[in-house]
């Protein structure tokens, strides 16, 4: 986004990026400008609206280098029983942990793989721990690039 754009953006108070992950469901997003900091954890309050900070953050996680996917990152504390979860994005998904999780009364078992169309869901989980929902069918990472390697390096 250039600068002019940036203005625009904010003058206008149109939250396009949550616009576009409930009309065009984006698999993916590349965090190649600071505008998405969001996503790397930084306050982008600053930067973006609230409605896009947040459906960046809820619906993307990170997956390599600067390329983030559809995804859910889901923690379960002892004594938590269900909670909501909600798909923008469907698609296929893996589930990643070191525990299987209840998907509204079903198991889902660690490193299997269920579609999930856009709606809520109800996660229970069988212990206490964190899991990955991560877009894709063993959605494959490369090694870590050296910066000569980068894909953006900036002019």
């Amino acid at each position: 986004m250039s600068t002019w754009g940036y203005e625009d953006y904010y003058t206008r108070g149109v939250p396009v990026i949550q616009s576009v992950v409930e009309e065009n469901t984006p698999v993916f997003v590349i965090a190649n400008s600071h505008y998405l900091n969001a996503l790397n954890g930084v306050n982008s309050s600053d930067w973006l609206l609230d409605q896009d900070t947040k459906a960046l953050k809820s619906n993307y996680i990170h997956h390599w280098a600067k390329l983030f996917v559809a995804g859910k990152v889901l923690k379960f504390a002892k004594g938590d029983k269900e909670q909501a979860m909600q798909i923008s994005i469907e698609g296929e998904y893996t589930l990643e942990g070191s525990f299987d999780v209840g998907i509204d009364g079903h198991t889902w078992k660690s490193g299997q793989v269920r579609f999930l169309s856009k709606g809520s869901y109800l996660m229970s989980a069988t212990d206490v721990g964190e899991v990955v929902i991560r877009w894709g069918n063993h959605l494959y990472r490369p090694e870590a690039l050296m910066q000569s390697q980068a894909l953006f390096t900036g002019f």
